[in-house]
């Protein structure tokens, strides 16, 4: 068990908002019969990246569960069991903290969004400021359906 501040992992410092806080771990590293060793246990942080939805910032919780087999080659990764992801070491030597950073920035999601139904990311609550006349309903963009609104009047 143990913490490992997020501002130390640059590599995330690219992928959310701000580094505050700590990644904590409770990992266990242990032998195992088809590999080196292996890593079992979870990383916890909490993190704020752009909410999609919204723009704004959302905070979300990362809860990632760790099974690695340490390998030194492709083949030996083959060899792994199924319940086990390789953690391939060029060497005998691995950082913990470029470990738990790799863990995270695989955990971070492809589109950022506020969880459903938050306060802060409702319809109508977050307003868009455009050039025109959007108030006066006046516009001189062409919308590609106005030719079948104007069919529907028809009939």
């Amino acid at each position: 068990m143990g913490g490992i501040p997020l501002a130390a992992m640059h590599r995330l410092g690219e992928a959310v908002l701000a580094l505050d806080g700590d990644a904590f771990l409770t990992l266990r590293f242990d032998r195992h019969d088809s590999c080196l060793g292996q890593v079992r246990g979870t990383i916890e942080a909490r993190v704020q990246m752009r909410c999609q939805r919204c723009l704004q910032p959302a905070e979300l919780e990362l809860r990632i569960p760790v099974a690695l087999g340490i390998v030194r080659s492709e083949a030996e990764a083959e060899r792994l069991p199924g319940d086990l992801d390789p953690l391939l070491l060029d060497d005998d030597r691995c950082r913990l903290s470029d470990l738990v950073e790799d863990e995270l920035l695989l955990a971070l999601p492809v589109v950022a969004m506020h969880v459903k139904d938050a306060p802060e990311c409702l319809p109508g609550k977050t307003e868009f400021k455009s050039e025109g006349s959007i108030d006066s309903g006046k516009s001189d963009v062409k919308r590609p359906f106005d030719v079948l609104a104007s069919l529907k009047k028809d009939h």
